[in-house]
């Protein structure tokens, strides 16, 4: 058929190329090559397009499987692998239950104990790889494999740069990890790889079903299976209940015999403050009586005290307090400084790139979920709306502000082109949600009010959402204290 078997060879080399296809177009391509190339072979390519491609192409063509996810698992029968190890430790097929039994125990006591094994391995051990502070949320959380193909996905981001269209994100498809656009952004941005980014497969790192991450880094469910393990192998009665009363005293303290042990009392000399007690201190004090002058010296220095204390009343403590406490606020250093002593404290947000809208999101009181989307969402319909007007103010930036608000219904983060930008986008808020926008940041203080709705009669019957922006990287929202002043108007709002 192939003539020799380097005909062959070559025809497989072809074949395994068109299976690893990794478009539709390349794919079909690919095919079209391998039809002119070995059409005396005709038979055989009619036999695989018919019982492979056509049929089952979806199921095992990388350019249709990465759309799906599957976490690398590409096999079609997973039953096999194990099917062969069962045989290949019983043997020979003469055998009886009870042989075939403590085989299959045998297997599955074995594959159990290597599994916990590399739980273990996954979250004591630190690969040098991982050192980085990138990382730090994720070591001891995420499995090890997952983390390389993490490192992996962040060394081909270096040829992707923040673009979503050139990055794919086919990790984040097939594998539930971040992809390179993303791990891209957490790194010039200088934030941490958040945990929640990466899918519950790879943080399944114990035995125990629903085994959710603590926050905080405290992990129960390995205590609670040790002590489980302890209480199954305990060959005595007496330790059994021991551990059982043992976790009553702390499950259900009330159902304890024990009490609260009694407080010690003093036994010796009389109770303390008594007027008996008193009475005998002044009466037996050995402390002779001051002389006249030194009745004069005193009076003289209480009376100075009072008047040194009277200069300062409580206004002015009170400004000195909060002056010192507001230059210990997160991000003072991003605040102008003249008016931090306004500033009550600072409130942070998700750096998923969407941090701007998160802001004004957390300002107005929307879900933390959300929120942002439907920031973006109504900012979109005021510049659809009223787009004659938006035209006029925005001149040519119209299209590029439009473009960074528009957000579908499955988007996802934001790219660098999405972020929110304040020269363009401050009279847009304060517009859209009727509110006063106050920018706090350093060198820029000013205020942003609607354009169609008539001037505040006072600028606290209005809601005000102020921010600060930190490097023209992240933005934070900024809490005053109760009637702050603001800086002054935008020039443009005036016109």
């Amino acid at each position: 058929m192939f003539g020799d078997n380097e005909g062959f060879a070559r025809f497989m080399d072809r074949w395994t190329s068109v299976m690893y296809a990794k478009s539709e177009a390349l794919f079909e391509v690919m095919m079209n090559d391998l039809r002119s190339e070995f059409g005396n072979v005709k038979g055989l390519l009619d036999y695989l397009e018919n019982t492979c491609v056509k049929k089952y192409k979806e199921k095992f063509v990388p350019t249709w499987t990465n759309r799906i996810m599957h976490f690398g698992e590409t096999t079609t029968q997973r039953v096999e692998s194990a099917h062969s190890t069962l045989k290949l430790h019983l043997g020979n097929s003469q055998s009886n239950f009870e042989t075939l039994w403590n085989v299959v125990d045998g297997i599955l006591r074995i594959q159990h104990n290597n599994i916990k094994a590399s739980f273990e391995l996954n979250l004591n051990v630190v690969q040098h790889e991982c050192i980085d502070e990138l990382y730090r949320r994720l070591r001891g959380y995420v499995s090890q494999w997952g983390l390389k193909l993490i490192r992996d996905e962040l060394e081909r981001g270096e040829d992707v740069g923040h673009d979503s269209t050139g990055c794919g994100c086919e990790i984040r498809t097939r594998h539930g990890l971040p992809c390179a656009h993303e791990l891209n952004f957490h790194k010039f941005v200088g934030t941490l790889i958040p945990l929640e980014d990466i899918h519950v497969y790879w943080r399944k790192l114990s035995m125990i079903p629903e085994n959710p991450v603590d926050p905080s880094g405290y992990n129960v469910h390995d205590e609670i299976e040790r002590v489980m393990e302890k209480f199954h192998t305990c060959t005595e009665e007496d330790d059994r209940i021991r551990i059982i009363q043992q976790l009553k005293e702390i499950s259900r303290p009330s159902s304890t015999p024990g009490v609260v042990p009694p407080t010690k009392i003093k036994t010796k000399g009389r109770t303390p403050g008594s007027a008996k007690r008193k009475h005998d201190e002044a009466e037996f004090s050995t402390t002779r009586l001051p002389s006249g002058f030194e009745y004069v010296l005193s009076t003289e220095e209480a009376s100075r005290s009072r008047k040194k204390k009277s200069k300062v009343g409580p206004k002015m403590r009170r400004t000195s307090r909060r002056t010192q406490s507001a230059s210990n606020v997160p991000y003072s250093h991003c605040i102008e400084p003249s008016w931090l002593p306004f500033v009550d404290s600072t409130i942070d947000v998700i750096g998923d790139g969407n941090y701007g809208y998160r802001c004004v999101a957390s300002g107005l009181g929307l879900p933390d979920v959300d929120g942002w989307r439907k920031v973006r969402t109504r900012m979109f319909d005021e510049l659809i709306g009223y787009e004659s007007l938006w035209r006029e103010l925005l001149g040519t930036s119209y299209e590029n502000v439009k473009s960074a608000v528009h957000c579908p219904d499955n988007h996802v983060g934001a790219s660098f082109e999405e972020w929110l930008t304040l020269p363009d986008m401050r009279l847009l808020i304060s517009t859209a949600f009727n509110v006063i926008l106050v920018n706090l940041s350093h060198g820029s203080a000013s205020t942003f009010l609607p354009l169609r709705s008539a001037p505040p009669t006072s600028i606290h019957s209005r809601l005000i959402i102020a921010m600060v922006n930190e490097r023209n990287i992240h933005w934070v929202r900024v809490k005053l204290i109760v009637n702050a002043p603001l800086p002054s108007l935008y020039p443009a709002w005036e016109r």
